[in-house]
């Protein structure tokens, strides 16, 4: 059996390239192994369904499952990335819709099958009011 490969540890160094077309990053491992990569911006959203596919396919494979977020529950520690808009799309099969995330940087898209829809709504409603009502009190 191969050995496994180092761990991630962070992202840094970013950097522009070609007048912003692309940027450039260095990937720390915690063995302080390093890699330079770069690539274009129009290849970020790309990067990321991968990333979150993948992660999809090793929670499946594993076996392990992801408990749902609970509204007004605990806090969500992660490093948010300010969303300029929401919306949603028409995929390319009518059984699906896209959830649309529009950032500075990138386009981001979810599917939801189309029968889910008239969950999601309510849900996505219930929580913002959740989350608005506790920003009034303070």
């Amino acid at each position: 059996m191969a050995d496994p490969p180092p761990e991630f540890f962070r992202l840094s160094n970013l950097r522009p390239i070609e007048d912003g077309a692309r940027m450039a990053i260095t990937i720390e491992c915690r063995s302080g192994e390093s890699a330079e990569v770069s690539f274009a911006l129009s290849d970020v959203a790309d990067i990321i369904s991968y990333l979150i596919r993948a992660a999809a396919i090793v929670t499946e494979q594993s076996g392990s499952v992801r408990p749902a977020p609970v509204v007004g529950g605990p806090q969500i520690h992660v490093d948010p990335v300010p969303a300029l808009g929401i919306g949603f799309g028409a995929a390319s099969s009518p059984n699906q819709t896209l959830l649309l995330i529009r950032t500075i940087g990138v386009d981001v898209a979810f599917s939801i099958p189309s029968s889910e829809l008239a969950r999601v709504g309510p849900e996505f409603a219930e929580m913002a009011n959740t989350l608005s009502a506790g920003q009034s009190r303070n």
